[in-house]
């Protein structure tokens, strides 16, 4: 979530609307001003992932979502974050 409101305050401060809840659309619309890096697409998808299967009790056949979510993923979920908010402050800093 945190990423996700990085990446809106960069998009508002840049004057362009900034909606939704994607990470990959978001990244997409800050790409179509500044580079992005192939690293942080991937982040982007691996939150995106996330969003609501991490969240829904019934987005899985069988089992509750912690039984598909291990800590390692969380570890990537997070540094990705941790990085596209980086980003995001850098470019707000100039």
């Amino acid at each position: 979530q945190q990423a996700e409101k990085a990446l809106k305050a960069l998009l508002q401060s840049w004057g362009a609307e900034a909606r939704g809840h994607s990470i990959t659309q978001l990244l997409a619309a800050v790409r179509d001003r500044s580079p992005v890096a192939p690293g942080l697409e991937e982040a982007g998808l691996i939150l995106d992932r996330y969003y609501i299967r991490s969240r829904d009790p019934n987005g899985y056949a069988q089992g509750k979502p912690g039984d598909y979510f291990k800590e390692h993923d969380a570890d990537a979920a997070i540094a990705g974050a941790e990085e596209i908010i980086r980003f995001c402050n850098g470019l707000l800093a100039r």
